[in-house]
């Protein structure tokens, strides 16, 4: 799902196809909760960066530092959520898949053929 288009992906989502489905949907949903929180990790960033520089007391600058630390471990915990969440993403329309094969390859064998009648 990585490299489609997002029109390539709402067109198979919206077509017959098996997948992707709704978990591959809840799992971009988590992904994209997580770039959101990374914007805002980034919009932050700058505005804590510059109150930073606009400060000269030296104890004013501690505040803005650890703010940035904090943002910054933030931002790497969602950027790790989202690569988490892609990847769930393509292991629920390989799972399911592989699901919808079982099932077609168990008709094969179970279903009566056309001489048992």
């Amino acid at each position: 799902m990585n490299q489609q288009s997002l029109q390539s992906y709402l067109d198979k989502l919206s077509s017959s196809a098996a997948t992707p489905g709704g978990g591959a949907v809840a799992a971009l949903t988590g992904a994209q909760a997580a770039a959101l929180i990374s914007m805002v990790c980034n919009l932050t960033k700058s505005k804590t960066k510059r109150a930073a520089s606009n400060s000269a007391d030296d104890d004013a600058n501690d505040k803005p530092n650890d703010q940035a630390k904090e943002i910054q471990a933030i931002n790497k915990r969602a950027e790790q959520a989202r690569a988490q969440f892609d990847q769930l993403a393509d292991d629920d329309i390989e799972g399911f898949t592989a699901v919808m094969t079982a099932y077609k390859i168990c008709l094969l064998y179970t279903s009566p053929s056309p001489r048992d009648s």
